[in-house]
């Protein structure tokens, strides 16, 4: 594996039937249907089907994710917590609630300590990237499932619908449709219930980057 964005996937023999393959990193967050690409191409490995895994790799994002921003800052995907699967919670609801299409990439941010903030950020969407970040304060004992699979659905709900216009033709993230689709997450009353019981736990350790 490695992180050379200008050949993404190589094959070459390695001596009698060995084959040596180097891939991108982020192939390990690639979608089934890129892995069964190029699972075709290292069976044979001819230029056509190679083309067909970079174009997948394209399509689907990979080679955005873990760019570094204008700042000059990179992204590094992390989904497994100590508690919490990122990428397990996001592949069980992009089935449950998306038909299994939507193509994003999901981590847990960074933790920023700043005392005295009156609000805190659960999740937050970049649609340059097309990636989620969930605040890993959230990746502790006490948090519930439930309220972990609510804060991931929010925000595959903004990378599905984008932002939309409100009646009076303002631009909103939060759209009526969003507010409807948002309320069908079969959890939704049960996890607002707690977020309003338990959000003082959360106000000291509030950002997420």
């Amino acid at each position: 594996m490695t992180d050379n964005r200008r050949s993404v996937v190589l094959a070459r023999q390695d001596g009698g039937d060995a084959m040596g393959i180097t891939l991108h990193g982020m192939f390990l967050e690639a979608p089934d249907r890129v892995l069964r690409a190029l699972a075709r191409f290292i069976q044979t490995p001819e230029p056509d089907l190679r083309r067909q895994v970079i174009r997948l790799y394209r399509e689907t994002g990979l080679d955005r994710a873990g760019k570094a921003d204008p700042a000059g800052r990179s992204v590094t995907i992390n989904h497994q917590g100590s508690f919490f699967d990122l990428k397990v919670v996001y592949d069980r609801l992009n089935q449950e609630y998306f038909g299994d299409k939507l193509q994003v990439f999901i981590t847990w941010g960074t933790r920023s300590a700043r005392p005295g903030r009156r609000s805190v950020h659960f999740g937050s969407y970049n649609w340059d990237r097309g990636l989620i970040r969930i605040n890993p304060a959230l990746d502790r004992c006490f948090v519930p499932h439930y309220f972990v699979d609510y804060i991931v659905y929010h925000e595959m709900l903004h990378a599905a619908l984008g932002v939309r216009k409100d009646g009076r033709g303002r631009r909103s993230a939060h759209s009526k449709e969003f507010q409807e689709r948002e309320a069908l997450f079969r959890h939704y009353a049960r996890a607002r219930l707690w977020e309003r019981r338990n959000l003082n736990r959360f106000l000291r350790n509030a950002a997420i980057h």
